[in-house]
């Protein structure tokens, strides 16, 4: 995540970003607890520091590149018809966790967690750097569900 952006001739252009996080445990008994959580962040880009992003577009994209020549991260991605051609982005999660304590000092937890990701530069797109087959793709957002099993001993109180 970048915290500002800048190219030859502009002023340093800050992103905006910001999250917000929440969580709740409870506690059923000394060996069993729970706890829900959850979290929100975006980031934003003013429009001096979308055209800079968008002009590091490889030459061919349908976003605006008034600071056309620059080379970067995204100088292999050729945004096409349909491209939002907004790096903005953001994502939440939600989540729980139990956890069972059956001797001191050990616990055994399972956890789910649910990532919903909404993506920057939505829309068709084409990533050049897999020549000599690109991969013509369509930049969507994405969501994830993921679980993990803990099993943990602490050595120390």
């Amino acid at each position: 995540m970048t915290d500002s952006i800048f190219t030859n001739g502009t002023e340093i252009e800050l992103t905006k970003a910001w999250s917000a996080l929440a969580a709740y445990e409870h506690i059923w008994n000394p060996r069993w607890r729970t706890s829900w959580f959850g979290g929100y962040a975006i980031v934003e880009y003013n429009n001096t520091a979308r055209d800079i992003l968008n002009s590091a577009l490889v030459a061919g994209s349908v976003c605006p590149r008034p600071f056309a020549g620059i080379v970067g991260n995204l100088s292999a991605v050729r945004a096409d018809l349909g491209n939002s051609c907004n790096p903005n982005y953001s994502l939440y999660e939600l989540g729980t966790r139990t956890q069972f304590n059956p001797a001191p000092q050990l616990d055994i937890g399972f956890e789910v967690l649910y990532t919903h990701h909404y993506t920057a530069y939505k829309g068709a797109a084409l990533y050049t750097a897999n020549a000599p087959r690109p991969a013509v793709t369509l930049m969507d957002d994405q969501s994830v569900w993921s679980g993990i099993v803990r099993w943990q001993r602490n050595f120390y109180p």
